[in-house]
């Protein structure tokens, strides 16, 4: 089960991330049902809880995510890079 304060921890702090290829990132903020990520160019971008919600699932199955690509194609194809980046950053992954 994802840990949500956690996750909220990441927004509190304005911890900087970063992708798989290290480009850096801030999770901004959480609503009831999305994931707000914004990288260094000032653009936010939008992905669902329950993506989330699916990978944490999956990696406690047994499954491996080893990448974006391996998230893109087990959960979903909505910003799989910054997703994964808050998996890593969380020890999920």
């Amino acid at each position: 089960m994802l840990n949500w304060q956690a996750v909220q921890a990441l927004v509190d702090r304005q911890a900087v991330l970063l992708t798989l290829r290290g480009r850096p990132f801030r999770v901004l903020g959480l609503t009831e049902t999305g994931v707000i990520v914004g990288p260094r160019t000032g653009w936010q971008y939008t992905f669902g809880r329950a993506d989330l919600e699916r990978a944490v699932a999956l990696l406690e199955q047994g499954e491996t995510i080893a990448g974006p690509g391996d998230y893109r194609r087990k959960v979903s194809t909505t910003q799989p890079s910054y997703a994964w980046g808050i998996l890593r950053a969380l020890g999920y992954v």
